[in-house]
């Protein structure tokens, strides 16, 4: 099951129960907040392909990094939701 279609039936339930509509709310910050992290991967590396850095460059190793730590705290972010 995608999250699409955990949200569309989340929304149709959520006028029933007001914890169900807490609970999709989180999720869509959530989703929003993943939507610009990818976003800004996508930007940071349509940038450093125009500058040819190579995968060892100092800041392509500092944005991977920082990419990797905020991933991580959305997945935990993501697991807590889901453990609600």
């Amino acid at each position: 099951m995608d999250i699409s279609a955990v949200l569309e039936d989340a929304q149709e339930k959520q006028l029933k129960d007001k914890q169900l509509e807490n609970w999709l709310q989180k999720l869509n910050v959530a989703a929003y907040e993943v939507d610009d992290i990818l976003d800004e991967c996508k930007t940071k590396a349509a940038r450093l392909n125009q500058t040819k850095y190579g995968c060892y460059h100092p800041e392509v190793i500092t944005f991977r990094h920082k990419v990797g730590k905020r991933m991580k705290e959305m997945m935990e972010k993501l697991d807590a939701i889901a453990a609600e």
